[in-house]
């Protein structure tokens, strides 16, 4: 008899706790499945840096482009281009508002096509550099530019076509 009242008392608590845990779970559940992102914990490991954003640099402003920094920076691209042309940078602007292209003039200058667009690789990763030393364009910014220049090679002769 006693050992019928202790598996009948078991039972009993078993099933309370059984009674209890459910309960307990699904408020759980409920709570954790109304929490929104942004009410979630970022962590504060410091044993990996925090990436950061292409468009900033390391004060948390934002950068340029390089192609928009290039614009920005046109006059200096015509002058370094002007002397790899052996001309001002007066006379390669007024042969460029006339309507020549960049090759043409080069050409006319005898400096090869080739030539060229080494010169304004060279010309283009100075300038990206100094906007990365300003703070003004990003290093990957700058890099991917330099890495991708033959596909940018038309964007950079529009730009010096331009006024």
């Amino acid at each position: 008899m006693k050992k019928l009242f202790f598996i009948g008392l078991s039972s009993l608590v078993l099933t309370i706790a059984m009674l209890l845990g459910t309960s307990f779970t699904s408020s759980l559940s409920a709570h954790a499945s109304s929490i929104t992102p942004a009410q979630t914990v970022k962590s504060t490991s410091t044993s990996q840096p925090a990436k950061q954003d292409s468009n900033t640099n390391n004060h948390g402003q934002k950068t340029l482009s390089a192609l928009d920094y290039l614009k920005a920076h046109r006059s200096e691209l015509v002058a370094a281009v002007a002397k790899d042309l052996k001309l001002s940078s007066d006379q390669l602007n007024r042969q460029l508002q006339g309507g020549k292209k960049v090759t043409d003039i080069a050409r006319a200058q005898r400096v090869s096509e080739q030539q060229l667009q080494k010169d304004l690789k060279q010309d283009t990763t100075t300038l990206l550099n100094k906007g990365v030393s300003q703070g003004q364009v990003s290093k990957d910014e700058a890099n991917k530019f330099a890495i991708n220049f033959s596909k940018n090679i038309n964007s950079i002769y529009t730009l010096l076509q331009s006024k």
